[in-house]
């Protein structure tokens, strides 16, 4: 896949970054089950690195770089939540990406399997857990801290 700049590839890298960040806390908090989810890990590194592909070592690593900095910004803003609450958020935006063509998911891609894997363990955690608060909030932070770091801004 073609992307026309850099910050096409760092949204690109910030939707598997964050989930990322969300399934090391679950892992953190699943003790000696964590291994459960080392497939989605695993997965997520790899849909962050397509983006990157093709790029010289030093622009890829700044790029990397920029991507963390807006990942942990946007993931501080959501930080008092559930991680449930979390996840709805995210969920909320990637589905919205989709539904709008912004964002277009290979169905084999490591992103998309990943999202599969990570989706049906969140529908068990639904099933059992109450939501905190009105996730819409949630989603409207998410959003409003993407856009202030300039991502996203079409969408």
């Amino acid at each position: 896949m073609l992307y026309s700049n850099d910050r096409q590839r760092i949204e690109l890298l910030l939707l598997p970054a964050m989930l990322q960040v969300l399934v090391t806390m679950i892992r953190n908090n699943l003790g000696e089950n964590e291994a459960i989810l080392d497939d989605i890990a695993a997965l997520l590194t790899q849909a962050m690195t397509e983006p990157l592909a093709g790029l010289p070592p030093g622009r890829a690593n700044s790029l990397v770089r920029r991507a963390m900095r807006a990942t942990g910004d946007v993931m501080t803003s959501l930080s008092g939540r559930l991680i449930l609450s979390q996840y709805l958020a995210i969920a909320d935006l990637i589905m919205d990406l989709t539904e709008r063509d912004y964002l277009v998911v290979g169905p084999d891609s490591p992103f998309a399997l990943a999202w599969d894997r990570l989706a049906e363990i969140m529908r068990v955690a639904m099933d059992n857990l109450a939501v905190d608060g009105p996730v819409a909030e949630a989603v409207v932070e998410l959003r409003r801290r993407l856009q202030a770091n300039g991502y996203f801004q079409g969408a």
